[in-house]
């Protein structure tokens, strides 16, 4: 992984990656309380640049976190990231 970056507008986020290897990939998203509000990715991803939309216009503005995990064919965990983001509607 190289690089994540976010964007919030009008209660959508933007989450940007690069991948240098294939790997299976996990990104999920956090309310304050650490409960999990929305599992974004959850799959092998082959190597690239991707991006991720969440859709948030369901849930209150506030602070959220997200999680982006990457591990190997061999279930090794190659990755592992957390930002923090606030949504403002």
């Amino acid at each position: 992984m190289k690089k994540v970056t976010e964007r919030i507008r009008t209660a959508h986020l933007l989450i940007r990656n690069q991948l240098p290897t294939d790997a299976h990939v996990r990104l999920q998203v956090y309310d304050l309380l650490g409960r999990r509000v929305a599992t974004l990715v959850e799959g092998k991803q082959l190597a690239g640049y991707r991006s991720v939309l969440w859709e948030a216009s369901q849930f209150p503005s506030g602070l959220y976190f997200y999680k982006l995990t990457a591990q190997d064919g061999g279930g090794n965990q190659v990755f592992s990231d957390a930002k923090k983001m606030l949504l403002v509607k």
